[in-house]
C-alpha cells in the first residue's frame, strides 16, 4: 500500500481515541456488511495517524461519485437516506438517558456492551457523507442564486444553508444569553442565588457538550461563570442579536424562496442542504451525550480491567470484550502500552480487523503509507471564504478541547477541522482558519452563525502559521497574510 492510494478524509488535530476508531473499524470496514441504504458508507481499508483520517482512494471516489448521482438525478434518495440517519441520532440520545448509572454487577457486560454499541455503529456509517455532499450542494444554491440575479449572494446562501433546526450549541448560547441579560437588567452579582440558579439549570441542559466522544469532560460551573465574565464584559447586546436572527431562520429562509424564482430540483437540494446542516453539529452533540451518560459503565469496567479510564479508551472494543470475557487484569506492560498510544499512535482497519501501532513502529506505518508532509515556503494562504469580513490579530493554533483557555478575545483560531466542543473558543475568535471544510462544514455553519470571519480549506495551515504570529484575514477574497 503507498500513499498514492490514501485520501484524508478528515483532519481533527489530535488523533481519535483507539476505542472509538476500533467502534469505526466494525461500522465501516467489516466484510460482512451490506449497505442498506443507497448512502451508507462501507469501506474496506482505512487508516488513522497524524491527527488525520484516510480512506482509500478509489473508494473515496467511488462513495463520492454514487452520491453526487443521486445529487444529481434523484435527491430524494439523499433526503430519505438524511430522515434515516437523523432517526438514527434521535434513538441515540433517547438510548443515553437508558444507560445504566449503577449496579452494574447485575449486568451481562459482553451482552450490554453488544447493544451498546449498535447505533452509534450505525450512526457512523452516514456520519461523513456530508464531507462528500458539501461541495456539490453548495455550488447547485450558489448557481441558482446567481441565475436569480442575488443581489447578495453569499448573505443569501447563509441564509438557505443555515440548519432546518437550531443545533444544542445555539440553544446554549442563546440560554446563556438571557442569564447574561438578567444579570445586567438586574444588577445582579454573580454569587447572587438568583444566578446560582439559573447556572445550575443551564448546566443540566448542557454540561454534556463539553465532552468530545470519550474525551474532554462536561462543563462545570467555573465554565460557564468564565464565559459570563467574558460575556458581560463584551457587547453581549449585539451577540443576542446575532442569535436571535438566526433563531428566525424559518421565516428569513421563507422570504428567500418567495423572493427568487428556485425550481423543484433546487428546492429539493435546499431541503436537503438544511437537513445535512443540522446533522453535521447534531452528529457531534449526540455522541458527546451518548458518552457522558455512558462513563459511569466506563469508569465500572476501567476497575474492572484494572486500568485507568484514560487507559481504557485507548483499548480497542476486541481488547476490551476479551479482557472482561476471561475476567482479566490487565499487566503493567499491557498500560504501558495504553500510554503510548494516548500519546500517538497509528490505527490501520482491514476488513474489520483493526491494527494499532505504536512508538517508532506508528512513524514508521504512517510515513510508508502517508509520507512527509510537503510544507510550502510562503506568508500568504489561499482558501475558501465561510464567513465574511476583514480582520487582524494574533494567531492561536487549536489542537483539542485542552487548548480551550488558550483563545482570547480577538485572536485567530487556527485549527484543522472544528467541532461543537471547541465552539467556547470559536466564540470568542476574530477570525477562524480551518484546513478542512468546504461552505457546509462546522467550522463554515458555526462561523456564519456567530457572524466571525472564516476561511475553511486552507492547506496545512497549522504547520504553516504559528501560535503567535501576527496575521491579516480577508475573508472577503480567502486570503490570510503573515504579517
Amino acid at each position: 500500500m503507498s500513499q498514492e492510494k490514501w485520501l484524508v478524509l478528515s483532519k481533527k488535530g489530535k488523533n481519535f481515541e483507539n476505542l472509538f476508531i476500533s467502534i469505526l473499524a466494525i461500522a465501516l470496514t467489516n466484510p460482512k456488511l451490506k449497505r442498506e441504504d443507497p448512502a451508507e458508507l462501507i469501506a474496506s481499508h482505512w487508516l488513522q495517524g497524524g491527527g488525520n483520517r484516510y480512506f482509500l482512494k478509489e473508494e473515496y471516489k467511488n462513495h463520492q461519485k454514487r452520491l453526487l448521482n443521486y445529487l444529481k438525478n434523484d435527491p430524494d434518495i439523499l433526503i430519505n437516506s438524511f430522515e434515516v440517519y437523523l432517526d438514527i441520532l434521535r434513538r441515540l440520545e433517547k438510548a443515553a438517558d437508558k444507560v445504566p448509572q449503577k449496579d452494574f454487577d447485575n449486568l451481562d457486560l459482553i451482552e450490554y456492551l453488544g447493544q451498546w454499541i449498535i447505533l452509534p455503529k450505525k450512526s457512523l456509517q452516514y456520519g461523513y457523507n456530508y464531507y462528500w455532499l458539501s461541495e456539490g450542494i453548495s455550488d447547485i444554491i450558489l448557481s441558482a442564486l446567481d441565475r436569480n440575479k442575488s443581489q447578495d449572494v453569499f448573505a443569501d446562501f447563509e441564509i438557505l444553508s443555515q440548519a432546518e433546526q437550531l443545533s444544542a450549541i445555539q440553544k446554549e448560547k442563546i440560554d446563556l444569553l438571557k442569564i447574561v441579560e438578567n444579570i445586567s437588567d438586574n444588577n445582579l452579582d454573580l454569587s447572587d442565588n438568583k444566578v446560582d440558579n439559573q447556572i445550575y439549570n443551564h448546566l443540566k441542559k448542557y454540561a454534556f457538550l463539553g465532552q468530545y466522544y470519550f474525551r474532554g469532560a462536561p462543563w462545570q460551573k467555573d465554565n460557564v461563570v468564565h464565559r459570563l465574565k467574558e460575556l458581560l464584559h463584551s457587547d453581549w447586546q449585539t451577540e443576542k442579536i446575532k442569535s436571535e436572527y438566526f433563531a428566525n431562520n424559518k421565516k428569513l429562509t421563507k422570504e428567500i424562496l418567495e423572493k427568487y424564482n428556485f425550481s423543484n430540483y433546487e428546492l429539493k437540494i435546499i431541503s436537503l442542504m438544511k437537513k445535512m446542516s443540522y446533522a453535521t453539529n447534531r452528529y457531534d452533540e449526540v455522541h458527546a451525550y451518548y458518552f457522558v451518560h455512558s462513563k459511569k459503565l466506563l469508569d465500572y469496567i476501567s476497575q474492572k480491567v484494572g486500568v485507568s479510564y484514560v487507559e481504557l479508551i485507548e483499548m480497542s472494543y476486541d481488547e476490551l470484550i476479551f479482557y472482561i470475557e476471561n475476567n482479566k487484569k490487565a499487566d503493567n506492560d499491557f498500560r504501558q502500552i495504553l500510554v503510548e498510544r494516548e500519546k500517538n499512535s497509528t490505527h490501520l482497519s482491514i476488513d474489520g480487523k483493526s491494527q494499532i501501532f505504536i512508538g517508532s513502529e506508528a512513524k514508521k506505518l504512517y510515513l510508508q503509507e502517508i509520507g512527509e508532509d510537503k510544507i510550502a515556503n510562503t506568508n500568504i494562504l489561499n482558501g475558501n471564504c465561510a464567513c465574511q469580513g476583514k480582520v487582524s490579530g494574533k494567531v492561536i493554533i487549536f489542537e483539542s478541547v485542552k487548548d480551550l483557555d488558550k483563545v482570547k478575545i480577538g485572536d485567530i483560531m487556527v485549527a484543522r477541522a472544528t467541532v461543537p466542543a471547541f465552539v467556547p473558543a470559536m466564540e470568542k475568535a476574530a477570525g477562524i482558519i480551518t484546513e478542512m471544510g468546504g461552505l457546509l462544514s462546522h467550522a463554515a455553519i458555526v462561523s456564519r452563525e456567530m457572524h466571525i470571519p472564516c476561511i475553511v480549506g486552507v492547506e496545512n495551515a497549522t504547520k504553516i502559521l504559528k501560535t503567535g504570529d501576527r496575521v491579516d484575514m480577508d475573508a472577503n477574497n480567502g486570503l490570510i497574510k503573515i504579517l
